[in-house]
């Protein structure tokens, strides 16, 4: 028989599966045959997907000014892991936007892989997260902020298009570079921002070449012009001009 269920409690058990709990609030109504996906979508239901990391970042940059938190579904590919202390880890997650999205998880002392990646644990590792809750954007490395709560859980079945679509990429010339490009731009602590600079800005890079251009007199000064190449994050180097 098929049964449709409404208004159920979640809960994360102690090996990562959901447990659903019927509670008095709880509908439950029996159907003679399954629903068609018309009237799935008239119901109310949609499918769930994977929210691109372009969104998640503006979300993220929204929840920074009104201070709340959302929760979404997520495919990425996890290019590097960070202990950040006895019970809690990091995961940097980018995909073929360039854009990066840190997910922090609390765990248990003794746990060696806590985000489920089991022997891949080496290079771009294609993963999908359910209920990642999405908090203030990080203006020192220019990226979104999620959390892994009890709602959270890792499944690559519910998006596997998706998941086929990046694995494809990361494996190629083109993905390798990419996702290596992103892991030394974290390790050298450079602001991961592909904006274009069209305003006063800080920036956190490294001088790559200063070339003088020419001196300038302004009244009875003269002072030197130089042109400086800077890498700090985007897509492109910066081209500035300094005095």
């Amino acid at each position: 028989s098929v049964l449709r269920m409404k208004k159920l409690a979640a809960k994360r058990g102690r090996f990562d599966e959901i447990t659903l709990t019927a509670g008095p609030e709880t509908h439950v109504e029996p159907l003679h045959h399954a629903p068609t996906y018309q009237h799935i979508l008239m119901s109310g239901y949609k499918k769930r997907v994977p929210t691109s990391l372009v969104s998640i970042n503006i979300e993220s940059k929204r929840i920074c000014a009104s201070r709340e938190t959302r929760d979404f579904d997520v495919a990425a590919c996890i290019v590097k892991v960070l202990r950040v202390s006895r019970n809690k880890s990091l995961a940097y997650l980018t995909d073929e936007s360039g854009l990066v999205l840190k997910l922090f998880r609390d765990h248990k002392d003794h746990a060696v892989d806590p985000f489920s990646l089991g022997a891949a644990q080496t290079g771009p590792v294609v993963t999908a997260f359910l209920d990642v809750q999405i908090s203030s954007f990080d203006t020192s490395e220019q990226c979104a902020v999620g959390d892994w709560t009890l709602l959270t859980c890792k499944t690559n079945r519910m998006m596997q298009i998706r998941c086929e679509e990046l694995q494809t990429w990361c494996k190629s010339p083109q993905g390798i570079k990419f996702c290596c490009d992103v892991v030394n731009r974290i390790d050298s602590m450079i602001p991961l921002c592909i904006e274009p600079f069209i305003e006063k800005k800080v920036c956190v890079g490294y001088f790559l070449h200063l070339h003088e251009m020419q001196n300038r007199i302004t009244g009875s000064e003269v002072s030197t012009l130089y042109m400086v190449l800077i890498d700090c994050g985007c897509g492109a180097l910066l081209k500035a001009i300094i005095t």
